[in-house]
């Protein structure tokens, strides 16, 4: 599963790291080049990108002035995006769009509030939503009660930390700073994808989308909870050893069950895959039937990437392209249709059913050179 997930995450770090120190100018060029590198492996990297700089430039002023320091840092974000630029201008040239095409999810923006709420419950869990089955297009229900009251507590408990790591004060300034850096960056980056959710593209704030946010709330809720736990509030050392104790059980707690968790499910994927490249996703009687068709039978189907994954066959077609001109030799089609999809909606009228299990059906839509549009009247 290489996904571009632990680049990216890798990439943020170093670039939080070198944002939070007071440097010289030529680690402006070594974040302008980290900046860069963030969008060429996600698109949502310039808004990282944008929240780190602004944060370069506050730890700077104490050492270089206001003028300065925001200079410096603005150079390094500007400098970071002209290839982004250039880029962003040959996909729109080739597709007609930016970043390929975007439908709006619509809705409300608690919408998404929600599926990152249940998102940060399924971190502390451990466990996805779905056993790992729902797809890219998850909703409020497909989390479970334990993630839902799990996420909650995670807000409940991220917001008193920060709240009392502000109100103790006296903290050491690096301390201030990566806390204050960390939130910073949740913050705009989720504001961010909780509008963009709604009014420019579909999705929910799930694992994949709010990947880049997972080490540095660690790191700010572990930092926020040293200093809590090492304060002497009123005066009574008692009272500040009983919250580290709580706070030392808790996170030994969490610890010890995401091991556990992460061992067994190694050596699980390690076996047997995972998702749609999982031993049992391939040998599902409707992926051998369709394996098992002549090169020149067209496929379709309402989730062409799962039925690639298990049989390697392309291209697959979902019911929006059936009319589109086809590339490659074509004597005969099929519609595999799966029961759990996230385009419930375009299945073919009036085809007929040559195989079916109880993963979806597969239907006959004729030869390549007759009317296709008939199916969908």
């Amino acid at each position: 599963m290489a996904w571009s997930e632990p680049p990216f995450i890798a990439l943020t770090l170093v670039a939080l790291l070198i944002a939070t120190r007071e440097r010289t100018w030529p680690w402006e060029f070594v974040l302008a080049v980290l900046f860069t590198a963030m969008f060429f492996v996600r698109y949502v990297g310039p808004f990282y990108a944008a929240p780190l700089a602004l944060v370069a430039a506050l730890v700077q002023v104490q050492r270089s002035g206001w003028y300065l320091a925001l200079l410096r840092a603005g150079t390094a974000l500007c400098v970071s995006m002209v290839l982004p630029w250039l880029w962003l201008m040959r996909n729109k040239e080739i597709s007609g769009y930016l970043t390929g095409y975007r439908e709006a999810g619509g809705g409300t923006l608690l919408d998404p509030l929600k599926t990152f709420t249940g998102t940060l419950g399924s971190w502390l869990i451990a466990r996805p939503p779905l056993s790992g089955n729902g797809g890219i297009y998850l909703n409020w229900n497909d989390f479970s009660l334990y993630m839902k009251v799990a996420g909650v507590t995670t807000w409940l408990v991220t917001a008193g930390l920060v709240i009392a790591f502000f109100a103790a004060r006296n903290h050491p300034r690096d301390a201030n700073i990566i806390v204050g850096a960390s939130l910073f960056l949740l913050v705009f980056y989720g504001g961010f994808s909780i509008y963009r959710f709604v009014y420019d593209e579909m999705g929910p704030l799930d694992s994949r989308m709010m990947s880049g946010l997972y080490v540095p709330l660690v790191v700010m809720l572990t930092i926020c909870a040293d200093r809590v736990a090492s304060a002497r509030p009123n005066g009574s050392p008692l009272r500040a050893r009983a919250i580290g104790k709580v706070l030392v059980a808790a996170a030994l707690l969490i610890a010890g069950w995401h091991s556990v968790t992460t061992s067994r499910d190694a050596l699980r994927y390690g076996t047997e895959g995972r998702h749609w490249g999982s031993l049992t996703h391939k040998l599902q009687p409707i992926h051998l039937f369709v394996h098992g068709q002549p090169e020149a039978v067209a496929l379709f189907s309402n989730e062409p990437q799962s039925l690639f994954a298990a049989t390697y066959r392309w291209p697959i077609r979902n019911q929006y392209l059936a009319t589109q001109p086809r590339l490659v030799p074509c004597k005969h089609r099929l519609f595999v249709w799966y029961l759990q999809s996230f385009l419930p909606d375009g299945k073919p009228i009036g085809a007929s059913v040559i195989f079916e299990d109880s993963t979806g059906q597969v239907l006959d839509l004729g030869t390549c050179d007759s009317d296709i549009a008939r199916f969908w009247p």
